[in-house]
């Protein structure tokens, strides 16, 4: 789904770059007891190229979940690029 020059803009930590790492990250977020991402998708907007997705979202963990802000960016194929910031 992330593109090589994706972002994840993590809370509290480093930017992480690129497909592998982004992927690293999110079974790393799995491990450490997240069950399911709920993502409400609050605004969308874009033109012929990027398509700017902002949300909300419910991170279901044990014990308690997690709300979450988001901001994706799409860019249209040949790639499919995306920049996530989750906080």
């Amino acid at each position: 789904m992330f593109d090589v020059n994706a972002v994840v803009f993590a809370p509290a930590g480093d930017l992480i770059r690129g497909k592998k790492a982004i992927e690293a990250f999110w079974k790393s977020v799995m491990e450490y007891g997240v069950k399911k991402a709920d993502l409400t998708t609050q605004e969308l907007n874009g033109s012929d190229d990027f398509v700017q997705e902002m949300g909300t979202g419910v991170l279901t963990v044990r014990p308690a979940n997690q709300n979450i802000k988001y901001l994706m960016v799409w860019k249209y194929p040949p790639s499919l690029s995306s920049i996530a910031l989750i906080s």
